[in-house]
């Protein structure tokens, strides 16, 4: 889950034959709720950018739907981060993943 070490390694997403039924219902959920909150940050990005509506909002109305944004980014981050941890292998190296890959097919 720690996006610098996803940087130094490989990530691959694992094939469907390897999740469980359990682990394909949260695959579902999470994907529903990353979108339900795509939808959310997208309404709020635009009722920041609209300068008409910003100037009807007081400076503590503002500061509430930034504050609202920030946290709706970073629901997004730890969602698609817990998806990424269900639903892919992370390998420390190149090797790592060819070694991982030649010991399955014998």
């Amino acid at each position: 889950g720690y996006p610098l070490a996803e940087y130094r390694g490989v990530i691959e997403p694992k094939p469907d034959g390897e999740l469980t039924q359990s682990q394909h219902q949260q695959l579902i959920q999470l994907k529903t709720e990353i979108e339900s909150i795509q939808q959310q940050v997208s309404t709020y990005e635009l009722s920041l950018q609209n300068k008409n509506q910003q100037k009807t909002l007081t400076r503590q109305q503002k500061k509430q739907a930034t504050a609202k944004y920030d946290d709706l980014q970073k629901q997004m981050f730890i969602k698609g981060q817990q998806l990424k941890k269900l639903n892919s292998w992370f390998f420390c190296n190149y090797d790592h993943q060819a070694d991982f890959h030649a010991k399955k097919q014998h």
